[in-house]
This record gives C-alpha cells, structure tokens and sequence, in this order.
C-alpha cells in the first residue's frame, strides 16, 4: 500500500507535468500570434530593423526565457522547433551596410574621376603645344 505522502508526490508530479503541457501549448500560441504579426509587417514590405521587429522579438524572447525558467526546458529545443523565431531575431537586427560594395564602387568613381581628368590635362598640354607650335610657324613667315 501507498502510503499519503507517496500518492500526494504522485498527484503532483502528474499535475507538474500537465501544468507544463497546458504551459507549453500556451506558449506556441502566443508566438504564433506574433510570427502571424511578423508576417504581416512583411507582407506590408516593413524594412529589416524596424521597431516593430524589436518589439515583437522582446516579447517573444521574454515569453520563452520566462518559460524555459519556469520549466527547465532547453532554449535551443524551442527555437529548433519555432524556425520563425531566429527569422524574427534576423529582422529585429540592423541590417549591415555592405561596406565592399560601397569601398568597391568608390575605387570605381576614383578611377574614373582620375581618368576624365587625365585626359582633360592631356587635352591642355596638347592645346598649348599646338599654340606654341602655330606661333613659332607665324615667327618663321615673318623672317
């Protein structure tokens, strides 16, 4: 026979474990409410880094912390099972500027100002040649 304490520690660790469940199902519900909003703020083209990424990545992140503290669940094992929620997490981030693309396009702006005004001091040089050239040949007709 069972003794009290016996069937009142089985009592509670079933009511733990469905306290978890109900927990859990809770949870999945309250992040899908919010990647349904993220997809939204997609669908309306909202830019990468938008304060409303912030937000709904501060409450999800919230929300699972909290759970995973409450139960002793694995993080890593919600996010596996919740891929949206490093999507959320990459939108809620500033995107990086290409800084290649900008250092390559200003070495091709420089290269192409250097050769424009290369050729515009090749013209002058030119130019002053042919005045020097065309005076020297009025100096020589009138000797």
């Amino acid at each position: 026979m069972s003794t009290v304490t016996e069937c009142w520690d089985g009592l509670q660790n079933r009511f733990a474990g469905l306290r978890r469940h109900i927990a859990k199902r809770q949870l999945e519900n309250e992040l899908a409410s919010i990647i349904r909003t993220v997809a939204g703020h997609k669908r309306n083209k909202i830019p990468a880094g938008a304060p409303q990424y912030c937000s709904l990545w501060k409450v999800a992140d919230r929300r699972v912390e909290s759970f995973c503290a409450t139960y002793g669940a694995d993080r890593g094992e919600i996010e596996a099972q919740i891929p949206a929620l490093k999507e959320l997490h990459d939108l809620a981030q500033m995107p990086h500027t290409p800084r290649k693309a900008i250092q390559v396009a200003g070495g091709l702006v420089t290269g192409v100002v250097a050769l424009v005004l290369s050729g515009f001091a090749a013209g002058i040089i030119q130019w002053l040649f042919q005045l020097g050239m065309n005076f020297a040949h009025s100096l020589t007709g009138l000797l």
